[in-house]
């Protein structure tokens, strides 16, 4: 009877999951990207003086993280932590639209 019960319940979960989904309308929103550095101090001084973003408030407060706002509800997270720098595939990138860029 209790493997009966515990089954029942799965499939109701399930069952209510699956048409939550199908009748939401809600589409998924673009977040956060992070990029993973080895020089956190000269990667945020490219973001922000070269690039011209302006940080924002992260949760961590644990001089690890520095979090950027890129769009109105989208941010970039710039994380240390990388044990060097790395060569990476062109085909992973992100890409920002600016105007005239400042000099260090």
């Amino acid at each position: 009877m209790h493997r009966i019960k515990i089954s029942l319940l799965i499939v109701l979960l399930v069952t209510k999951t699956t048409i939550s989904f199908s009748q939401s309308s809600i589409k998924p929103v673009f977040n956060h990207t992070t990029v993973y550095v080895y020089d956190l101090d000269k990667n945020v001084a490219f973001y922000e003086k070269v690039i011209g973003l302006n940080k924002i408030n992260d949760p961590f407060k644990d001089g690890k993280h520095v979090w950027f706002k890129i769009a109105p509800h989208s941010q970039l997270h710039v994380v240390k932590g990388s044990v060097s720098i790395a060569p990476h595939d062109i085909n992973i990138h992100l890409s920002l639209s600016v105007g005239l860029l400042r000099i260090l």
